[in-house]
């Protein structure tokens, strides 16, 4: 239970410190209880550094090169 509660608190940290839309804040809690990582993403997109984005940056970087496509 102490795990899964630090879990939660790790997420709603991270939420947080992103400032996640509420549309955000759902993608995120169902990318989670899938057993996925918050510092993973599904798209699979890289910083410059060669890293793996965390899930809302690379969200925000997919939606921002949605917007400049038209789509």
């Amino acid at each position: 239970m102490a795990v899964r509660q630090h879990h939660k608190e790790k997420v709603i940290d991270y939420l947080v410190k992103w400032d996640a839309s509420p549309e955000e804040c759902q993608e995120v809690w169902e990318w989670v209880q899938q057993g996925r990582n918050l510092f993973g993403n599904p798209w699979p997109m890289h910083d410059e550094s060669g890293c793996p984005m965390d899930f809302i940056s690379a969200s925000r970087e997919v939606n921002e090169l949605a917007q400049e496509h038209g789509k």
